[in-house]
């Protein structure tokens, strides 16, 4: 019993600390100057962790690059997630800024101790409630900062590498440079029409963006002999994402100018259209070694389907067998790694050196290797990274654009 009460005592203490540090921050308290956690081991991830929860706020109504407000891009970007187990697009706390504010302050607590409760950690549940709350390192956190230093830092230095976020203007300027990049048909339009449907129904027709149209008509690809050897009959392109750093905006001399920061393997499941539907296989960029993987998709349960369809929580890289082929995938090599990084850390340095993170659609098909899109507001998909060097270069970034916001 007392352990129990020491557990609920030091729990209650992490929640007034946390809701402390994120009213400094909601209120213009300074990351620079903040008196939080200043004892704590961790304090450097917490605060940043915090602090970016914070930019939701912040951010709210500032133009973004891509969906006109910060508000817009997360209901864009979230109505398709759902806290795994509830079934409640995550999107509907983007709805109103009231909302989202209930959210950092009730609901992501309250989400953080369900996770503990569920797991039964027992006399340990404040520590893992702490983690939870304070110092998450799963990929839905990393996603979101990455997208909240993506957007701020787009707003404040007007850099045109954002503008390559348009999957147009990208291919013709990683054309132009001689990027290879997956190729289009050069053609004004395109007219579909099903063979059996008749009384005008079953027509498609499709402007392409070399007239001005919205949609890029392709071929399409097909994955190399190696990709398609692990991977079921009916799979899709199946690609690799390798996520880029640059550190051109603060230009520290410590520091590399691009980084690889991770790589991972979307190996797409059967019978689906892309490989957003894909177990996410850990890949080590030094030798292209695949690693064990893992699947997300439970984060997507959307609706009363989802409701306590699977917890929040799912343990590590533990896949090794593609669930539909059977093929052992962990073990296996990426051929030709060093080239495909060469490829990105140029593709970074000549097309958008000024944007701080690039995650990179790579294409292993039957006519070589090939860029699909960059991705600025990128996803590690899982991959294992160096977590030391990717906080010390976020703070870096932060604190540049606090100072230089004075």
């Amino acid at each position: 019993n007392m352990n129990i009460m020491e557990n609920i005592k030091t729990t209650l203490q992490t929640l007034f600390l946390y809701w402390r540090a994120l009213f400094y921050y909601l209120k213009g308290g300074k990351l620079s100057e903040t008196p939080h956690f200043q004892s704590h081991q961790n304090r450097q991830r917490i605060n940043l962790h915090i602090y970016s929860l914070s930019m939701i706020i912040s951010l709210w109504n500032q133009p973004h690059y891509r969906s006109g407000t910060f508000q817009n891009d997360m209901k864009k970007n979230l109505k398709n997630l759902a806290i795994p187990g509830t079934g409640l697009a995550l999107s509907y706390f983007c709805s109103y800024k009231i909302l989202a504010l209930f959210y950092l302050v009730v609901v992501y607590p309250l989400v953080c101790l369900g996770i503990v409760l569920m797991q039964g950690w027992g006399d340990g549940f404040s520590y893992y409630f702490e983690k939870y709350l304070l110092r998450p390192d799963d990929w839905f956190t990393y996603w979101r900062m990455n997208c909240r230093l993506a957007s701020l830092h787009a707003g404040h230095t007007a850099a045109v590498g954002y503008e390559l976020e348009n999957k147009w203007t990208f291919l013709q300027e990683a054309d132009a440079n001689n990027i290879p990049v997956s190729p289009w048909l050069d053609i004004d339009s395109l007219f579909i029409k099903n063979a059996n449907e008749e009384g005008g129904l079953g027509i498609y027709s499709f402007h392409n963006a070399t007239d001005g149209g919205d949609w890029i008509i392709q071929q399409k690809l097909k994955n190399s002999e190696f990709i398609a050897s692990l991977l079921p009959e009916n799979s899709p392109l199946s690609t690799i994402r390798i996520v880029t750093l640059s550190t051109d905006y603060i230009k520290n001399d410590d520091m590399e100018d691009i980084y690889c920061m991770s790589c991972v393997f979307r190996a797409g499941r059967n019978g689906a259209k892309t490989d957003h539907e894909s177990i996410l296989y850990d890949v080590n960029m030094e030798t292209g070694e695949i690693l064990q993987g893992r699947s997300n998709n439970h984060w997507n349960n959307v609706g009363v389907s989802g409701l306590l369809k699977k917890p929040y929580f799912v343990d590590g890289h533990q896949i090794r067998e593609h669930p539909d082929s059977g093929v052992c995938i962990t073990g296996q090599y990426i051929p030709d790694i060093e080239n495909i990084k060469e490829l990105v850390i140029n593709a970074h340095s000549v097309l958008m050196r000024d944007v701080a993170l690039v995650g990179w659609d790579i294409a292993l098909t039957t006519s070589g290797i090939m860029l699909l899109e960059a991705n600025l507001s990128c996803n590690f998909f899982s991959g294992t990274f160096d977590e030391e060097l990717y906080i010390n270069i976020m703070e870096e970034y932060l604190l540049k654009l606090e100072d230089d916001t004075k």
